[in-house]
């Protein structure tokens, strides 16, 4: 009798295999998500540092650094808790306005003095501002390389924000049960009990609804009636 119990457990049931199939989509769906959220802040670093390499600019070094260390503050989920839904949509909206700042500064700032054409010390070296010489600096080729990375750094600094600020992780790692009926054929049944059921879930960022949400979205105030129960009332 055991030997038969073992024999007739030996392998998983349809519905065990979805669960555990299920379980284990919701543990990658977390980690693609923290791996995402890891190489945008990953590379802003790096391309602000090329950045400052290239033009030596203290000021749109330091609201850049800034803007990428408030995106990335690790006492995230602590706030998005203990913040209301209006608090968290003003401070989405600094923390955006604080990326758009830095680009336009940094604009700015190329746009009104010129880049390095030669070094002080005559080596084709900066010199990061200082008496010292940081690997990889160099004298820039041209206004247009400095309005290239830019363009770089805002993208990157607002798909990070995208990623740490507007996408929710429950709506991310949550995944759709599969619900097996009774009459299914012996055909779908024999495809789910290997492990694959041929489902492929994709992870895509919504850069203009992040943009809506953050612009359009409007929070009405605890306490306060609302229009249509003024109009009833009235």
């Amino acid at each position: 009798e055991m030997v038969d119990t073992f024999l007739s457990q030996r392998y998983p049931t349809v519905e065990q295999t979805l669960a555990n199939n299920a379980s284990s989509l919701t543990q990658q769906k977390r980690l693609l998500l923290a791996n995402l959220r890891a190489l945008a802040g990953s590379i802003g670093y790096v391309l602000i540092a090329v950045a400052y390499l290239r033009d030596v600019s203290f000021v749109p070094l330091f609201l850049r650094l800034m803007t990428q260390m408030s995106l990335g503050v690790p006492t995230k989920h602590l706030l998005l808790r203990v913040l209301s839904e209006k608090e968290k949509a003003e401070q989405r909206m600094f923390l955006l306005s604080g990326v758009v700042l830095g680009a336009l500064v940094s604009v700015l700032s190329h746009l009104i003095y010129k880049p390095y054409k030669t070094s002080k010390m005559g080596d084709l070296q900066l010199h990061g501002g200082f008496t010292v010489q940081f690997i990889g600096e160099r004298v820039p080729y041209g206004r247009w390389e400095l309005f290239m990375y830019d363009v770089l750094i805002f993208c990157c600094q607002y798909v990070y924000f995208c990623l740490m600020w507007t996408t929710d992780d429950l709506e991310v790692v949550q995944s759709r049960a599969a619900n097996l009926s009774a009459d299914e054929d012996a055909f779908n049944n024999d495809i789910l009990s290997d492990g694959f059921d041929g489902n492929v879930f994709l992870l895509s960022i919504d850069l203009w609804g992040c943009l809506n949400q953050v612009l359009t979205r409007e929070v009405s105030e605890p306490g306060l009636p609302q229009p249509a129960e003024q109009s009833a009332s009235i």
